[in-house]
């Protein structure tokens, strides 16, 4: 039992650190050894169409809209189509009053600069497959209704372009702080974006990502296609698809979009439960991108993905592994010592949640234990055919 037990444990402390530390310094020194360059050109514009699906956004989607057109990129080259998807709030106007303004203030010919569509419900990826169509440019944006851009947003992504290499390009996102709303929610998934910013710089520099942020990305209209099902990841198909066409998806540092929804953990727990689902659907679909003769691609997306939703598992593994090994002495009480403290603090967290209290370690814990509970409903809603892209 003793030796069961160790075994158990190397392999989820193995797996903990390859996943949230080795894989990480790895790429880092890869990427120093072996860089590869993006031939960027600051003055290369490009026509681009960007999409928005919306579901009762009504408080959130005129300062999605506004800020496209508040940002540097050449209005005449801009075409914003929007989609709601069965709101029953007044999305749908608000997104026609835009339609409107934006209309009588930029020509392009005769064509609108902002097209607003009103679908039956029938979720964002259905939604989606009816809006790319409507795209005429050779570059498509795609971009969440509860971000705004930075001004350089557009022009950076865009410059990228220049380079024939480059099939995608994703910005990372900032959120916006709101004293009323720092909570395990806020401050989990701020910490959680930028350790996974990182992942994602590193296997840009190396050559591409092989995740997306789904806020606001790029993707040569080329290269995308629609969506197979109402199950997959919207956002992680067309960066998997790039890659499986040779061509880079890039992390973009230079620029960033900002998110404006506020957060909390029950909200950030059924996020990751359907976009962790619609990972795995996806991951699923595109299954042989883990066999592909591109040894790269299939270890990054391994190493980044798989390895990532196995969390729970390697968890697990320590927890059975010290009580196999508990009878032997002071290292396997110290391990469930380091365990049973975890668990508290992730208790106090909860406590500290619903008071509105601040306590950084405990709102980790309590994120981290979310998170991964989210990994584990998502898995079985995988299993069970359940996966919806319905908000």
């Amino acid at each position: 039992m003793s030796i069961t037990g160790s075994i158990f444990i190397s392999l989820g402390i193995f797996g903990l650190l390859y996943t949230y530390l080795l894989y990480n310094l790895l790429l880092l020194a890869w990427s120093k050894i072996n860089p590869k360059k993006i031939n960027t050109k600051d003055n290369f514009i490009e026509p681009i169409t960007i999409i928005i699906s919306a579901h009762n956004e009504e408080n959130l989607i005129d300062k999605a809209i506004n800020s496209i057109f508040e940002s540097n990129y050449p209005k005449e080259l801009i075409k914003v189509i929007v989609g709601s998807d069965g709101s029953d709030d007044k999305t749908f106007e608000i997104c026609k009053t835009l339609e409107e303004k934006y209309n009588s203030l930029y020509k392009n010919g005769e064509n609108k600069v902002i097209e607003c569509f009103d679908f039956p419900r029938s979720g964002k990826n259905t939604t989606l497959n009816k809006l790319t169509p409507l795209a005429k440019t050779d570059l498509i944006c795609f971009m969440d209704a509860d971000v705004v851009l930075d001004v350089n947003s557009i022009k950076k992504i865009v410059n990228n372009f220049a380079d024939a290499n480059i099939g995608a390009v994703i910005a990372p996102m900032v959120y916006i702080e709101n004293v009323t709303e720092l909570n395990a929610g806020f401050y989990g998934e701020k910490l959680y974006q930028s350790f996974e910013s990182l992942t994602k710089k590193y296997e840009s520099d190396i050559w591409s990502t092989v995740n997306s942020l789904g806020a606001f990305y790029c993707v040569r209209k080329l290269l995308y296609n629609p969506l197979q099902n109402d199950k997959v990841c919207d956002d992680l198909i067309p960066i998997l698809d790039v890659n499986l066409a040779k061509k880079r998806a890039i992390y973009e540092m230079n620029t960033c979009v900002y998110e404006i929804r506020g957060k909390s953990l029950n909200n950030e727990l059924n996020r990751r439960i359907r976009v962790s689902s619609g990972t795995m659907e996806a991951l699923w679909e595109a299954r042989k991108i883990l066999f592909t003769n591109n040894f790269r691609l299939s270890f990054f997306v391994f190493s980044h993905k798989i390895m990532r939703y196995l969390t729970p598992l390697f968890l697990l593994f320590i927890f059975a592994g010290t009580l196999l090994i508990l009878h032997t002495g002071l290292i396997a009480y110290l391990l469930l010592l380091f365990q049973v403290i975890f668990l508290l603090l992730a208790f106090i967290g909860y406590l500290f949640e619903e008071d509105k209290i601040k306590f950084t370690p405990a709102q980790l814990s309590i994120y981290f234990l979310t998170m991964n509970l989210g990994f584990v409903l998502a898995f079985v809603m995988f299993l069970r055919r359940k996966t919806t892209s319905t908000w």
